[in-house]
């Protein structure tokens, strides 16, 4: 099939975070630590996925609300 489906299948049985569902945090412990529910929860959940894409070490729930708290 593709040329990257090796990669792709290593990648997910490493469990490493692919969708914001993947976070070790949610919309709503965003909201809890002060972030204003509508579109900047959103935005922050995608920049913290970017985020832990790059490092993946990073997607733990106390890593992710401080940066969560410096991006919003």
């Amino acid at each position: 099939p593709f040329p990257w489906a090796v990669e792709v299948a290593a990648i997910r049985d490493a469990g490493a975070p692919l969708r914001r569902g993947d976070l070790a945090i949610t919309g709503q412990d965003l909201m809890a630590a002060g972030i204003p529910a509508g579109p900047a929860v959103g935005q922050v959940l995608e920049r913290l996925l970017a985020l832990v894409v790059d490092e993946p070490t990073l997607n733990v729930r106390e890593a992710l609300l401080e940066r969560a708290k410096e991006l919003a």
